[in-house]
């Protein structure tokens, strides 16, 4: 049971970080893009979101990096995970 919890945690948390982290990098949506929280708050107060600036667009950057970068590593994680209960 324990095992099985492990595998859908690695299923759901790796390809989906990586697939999120490379789909961000490719279409750079780092640069112009306001994360969901803050648009959705903004349209319930009724004002329009700020630009982004150089801290939000480095800090999107840095988070669009590291979603690829530890989905990757989840993921290798995963194929461990499967590789050890195949050969048990």
């Amino acid at each position: 049971m324990k095992t099985i919890f492990v595998i859908l945690l690695l299923t759901a948390m790796g390809p989906i970080m990586m697939a999120l982290g490379i789909a961000s990098i490719r279409k750079q949506h780092w640069r112009e893009s306001i994360p969901l929280a803050e648009l959705l708050i903004d349209r319930a107060a009724g004002i329009d979101p700020p630009p982004r600036n150089r801290w939000d667009q480095g800090f999107a950057r840095v988070q669009a990096w590291l979603n690829t970068i530890l989905g990757a590593f989840f993921t290798l994680c995963l194929v461990a995970a499967i590789v050890s209960i195949i050969l048990e």
